[in-house]
């Protein structure tokens, strides 16, 4: 595969998802989207994309411009469709459409019968999720969740990558960066994750593994002007591929894409030191657990998310420091108050939703 065959759309952008499956999933990636285009500094370069499903992209393609018969659709709900549509307005809330990496290499779906969430969150998806970078569409590409939603003026963590460029970094870097992701708020969640789980060896070598901290997959910044970034783009599917198909079992399953996205990073590490990670710092790309006891940081205590004077939580990009706020549970962060999508008029009529 060409290294550079997909990186073509630009030098900076977003790309929400990948998301595939069941329509919602990428409902909620167009809300995201929505957020999105409305805080977007229209002179930042910035270009938005969804990457999702062929199935979901012909939808948004052909359907939403009356090219689509209602009897193609027959397992999604017409309403979800109408909403869809308003989201995507004809085509001018994107730049890009990216399909998904359509035929992952994996066999093993058994483990995942063992996961209470293996309806919706099995293998299949987390391969998907986790090959993203393979359809990265910019040179510069940031990777959200759909549920990883941007406040205004995020677009300077695109300075992460070059050194000495801003503040928002965990420590001073001063060699560019081929990625930038944070950590997770916890070593290991719940009982999920164990020291031992998916150790690659014992001895002097790997003897440091199991403090590994887990990274935040819902947020990454990918450099993919440089090769390091495009080899490990690669490999991270290549060890995936092993995990899933050789490694797991129903006893001991694959929880999410944070598993093998930590033992590739791990091991890419220690065979290619010249790779460069950098964190984004907590404070800017954050997810927190109130009051939660496996979690290291409490929104609610340290800031992120302060107390109101009405004894609320501060759930709205004015009032906390996070760039990219990542939905934890009820603490759903919006803009001024408002998601940016609730009202489909100033949608459909091009106005901005958030004012």
């Amino acid at each position: 595969m060409d290294y550079k065959v997909y990186h073509i759309h630009g030098k900076r952008g977003v790309a929400i998802g990948p998301v595939g499956g069941k329509f919602d999933h990428t409902i909620k990636a167009l809300r995201n989207a929505r957020v999105t285009r409305n805080i977007l500094i229209e002179d930042s370069g910035v270009k938005l994309a969804l990457v999702t499903s062929k199935e979901h992209k012909l939808i948004l393609e052909q359907y939403c411009g009356g090219n689509h018969d209602d009897s193609d659709i027959v397992d999604i709900a017409k309403d979800k469709i109408e909403e869809a549509c308003r989201l995507y307005s004809n085509g001018t809330l994107l730049d890009d459409i990216i399909e998904t990496w359509p035929d992952p290499p994996y066999t093993n779906e058994s483990h995942a019968k063992g996961n209470k969430n293996s309806d919706s969150y099995t293998s299949r998806f987390q391969m998907m999720s986790l090959g993203g970078a393979f359809r990265a569409p910019y040179v510069q590409t940031l990777i959200l969740d759909s549920d990883a939603f941007p406040c205004p003026g995020f677009e300077k963590l695109f300075d992460a990558l070059i050194p000495y460029s801003n503040k928002h970094w965990s420590a001073p870097s001063i060699a560019p960066a081929d990625l930038v992701i944070g950590l997770e708020q916890f070593p290991y969640l719940r009982n999920w994750h164990v020291p031992s789980k998916y150790n690659p060896g014992s001895g002097k070598w790997h003897s440091d593994f199991e403090n590994f901290s887990i990274r935040n997959t819902g947020a990454h910044l990918w450099n993919f002007e440089r090769e390091y970034t495009h080899v490990f783009a690669h490999f991270l599917v290549l060890v995936a591929e092993y995990l899933y198909n050789v490694l797991a079992t129903v006893e001991n399953g694959v929880v999410n894409d944070q598993d093998p996205f930590r033992l590739a990073l791990y091991l890419y590490q220690q065979l290619v030191p010249q790779f460069h990670e950098v964190n984004f710092p907590q404070h800017a790309s954050c997810r927190t657990y109130p009051d939660k006891n496996y979690a290291g940081l409490d929104g609610a205590r340290n800031g992120m998310y302060p107390v109101q004077p009405d004894g609320m939580i501060c759930s709205d990009c004015q009032c906390t420091p996070c760039l990219i706020a990542h939905n934890a549970g009820s603490l759903f962060v919006t803009v001024n108050g408002k998601k940016g999508w609730e009202d489909n008029e100033k949608i459909l009529n091009g106005s901005n939703a958030l004012s």
